[in-house]
């Protein structure tokens, strides 16, 4: 049921909404054919860190191993492409100035 109500929610008309208020969120913008958005400046910041780099390591957990747990990991591929880097971080420093 939440699941169902997430997904529609994201579809809306307003772009992202915040899944537990149900509003639209302030950082969101068009790129690349989808919408890039994040919850603070802190999730801006780490989007920043997160496209810019050149390496991008994944370590195994100590004691769960491999697993599909991190943020970056859930990232959607589109913002990891390396086509994409470059428009991807304008819209981020777009989204940095509206704070």
């Amino acid at each position: 049921m939440w699941q169902n109500n997430y997904i529609a929610k994201r579809n809306s008309s307003y772009g992202i909404l915040d899944h537990f208020f149900g509003l639209p969120l302030w950082l969101q913008t068009s790129c690349c054919g989808q919408v890039l958005w994040a919850y603070n400046e802190a999730h801006l910041n780490f989007l920043e860190g997160y496209v810019q780099s050149r390496l991008r390591e994944r370590l195994p957990d100590e004691t769960l191993g491999w697993h599909n747990g991190s943020l970056a990991s859930r990232l959607p591929r589109w913002i990891k492409l390396t086509q994409h880097q470059e428009k991807v971080l304008q819209k981020i420093q777009q989204l940095k100035q509206r704070l």
